[in-house]
């Protein structure tokens, strides 16, 4: 009797198995909006955390008296004097523009050393040591040309490895290369919008720097 028993028991367990996996399926069209609400929900309350967190970083950054720079050029400009950059930030122009109250200080300028941006890693540490409050990466990795592959990824990294504010671009886009890239459609990608925006100045600044 208990063997008979043993044995309709391991024949049910199938039968259980297939009607629990159709009680799962059919309960599918209401669970999906759920999790798909619930995944909304959760991305909104992520973005609006690194808003408000960005955001706080910028006003606190606003209201020191003096705001340490650290600036990080391509390497194929190597010999580069830095004229153009060290113009912008002393005149507040191109991406030095957003520091309306503070004054600015360099405590670091060096190259990534080629791609794939071997000395990255390297100078982000160096120049957070040095107290770099906000690293910028040249514009110069956006004007070259081809332009710089790595930009997006070597702000990720520098952000999330030591915690500094990264903005991409220092002096202001030069008009002449505006024209030419406007021309060969290099940044006609959406994804290149944030990435030039803060080295986009009015016309006149623009040739000023040609």
């Amino acid at each position: 009797m208990t063997r008979n028993l043993r044995i309709t028991s391991r024949r049910r367990r199938p039968l259980i198995c297939l009607y629990s996996f159709a009680f799962l399926f059919c309960l599918l069209p209401f669970l999906a909006p759920l999790w798909l609400q619930f995944t909304l929900i959760y991305a909104h309350t992520f973005t609006r955390h690194s808003t408000l967190n960005h955001s706080a970083k910028s006003r606190e950054i606003s209201m020191k008296k003096t705001t340490k720079i650290g600036i990080i050029i391509c390497d194929r400009y190597r010999t580069c004097a830095g004229g153009k950059c060290l113009r912008a930030l002393r005149n507040k122009e191109g991406a030095f523009s957003m520091y309306t109250d503070t004054d600015l200080e360099l405590v670091g300028y060096t190259t990534c050393a080629g791609c794939p941006g071997g000395n990255i890693e390297y100078t982000g540490e160096e120049m957070v040591k040095n107290g770099a409050d906000v690293i910028h990466l040249a514009t110069g990795m956006l004007v070259g040309y081809p332009p710089c592959p790595h930009i997006q990824t070597f702000k990720d990294f520098i952000t999330m490895r030591y915690g500094v504010q990264v903005v991409v671009g220092t002096h202001p886009i030069p008009q002449k290369y505006l024209d030419l890239h406007t021309g060969l459609g290099t940044w006609s990608n959406p994804s290149w919008a944030p990435l030039i925006e803060q080295a986009m100045s009015d016309e006149q600044t623009r040739k000023a720097y040609d």
